[in-house]
């Protein structure tokens, strides 16, 4: 934090947890958590007096969960919209799906709309560069496509994080994605 990462980002749950017990106050979950014992655990951590947390969703049905557990402990989360940009392991299209879940985290109590999330978590381990480079090119017109949906629809989209380690400087260099995720852990010297 102190070289000017503006925060962690977490595949789970008990990492965000062990990041604020640590001091990191911003945090993203770049998954989806789903689950009522798990969702009660994101509002505790939630209500963490500092704690700025945002989770990923990709179904309506989530978002309403979502919303009716930080209701029930008082809390907000920030939500990001998880856009299939080629992994086909979670997300949406970058079409209509991204602007309804937008909408409805934009009108829903207890959460608040923060942007979206574009990882292709295959391109990190491509091997040559230049095939790499051509790889994050698509994810970066699938982002577009997603961030076109929104536009027209004249809502705002604060953030654009997605990348990894094999992959960080197509997506910074690209002038649509505004965060980065390099680093896929944390190191400690002992």
């Amino acid at each position: 934090m102190e070289l000017g990462a503006s925060g962690a980002c977490c595949q789970t749950l008990v990492e965000a947890e062990a990041m604020a017990a640590g001091g990191i106050k911003n945090i993203l979950i770049s998954n989806e958590v789903v689950g009522k014992g798990k969702l009660r655990r994101l509002a505790s951590l939630a209500r963490e007096a500092g704690v700025v947390l945002s989770v990923c969703v990709d179904s309506e049905g989530n978002l309403h969960d979502i919303s009716r557990v930080m209701q029930e402990f008082r809390a907000t989360v920030g939500i990001l919209i998880d856009v299939n940009v080629g992994g086909s392991r979670c997300g949406v299209a970058p079409g209509g799906a991204v602007l309804d879940l937008a909408k409805l985290a934009i009108e829903l109590p207890g959460v608040t709309f923060g942007g979206i999330h574009c990882y292709n978590g295959i391109n990190q381990h491509i091997r040559k560069a230049v095939d790499r480079g051509a790889a994050t090119a698509a994810v970066v017109e699938m982002t577009k496509q997603a961030l076109e949906e929104l536009t027209k629809a004249g809502i705002d989209c604060p953030l654009v994080t997605g990348g990894g380690t094999g992959t960080y400087v197509f997506e910074a260099g690209s002038e649509v994605f505004n965060e980065v995720q390099p680093v896929s852990f944390c190191a400690y010297v002992f």
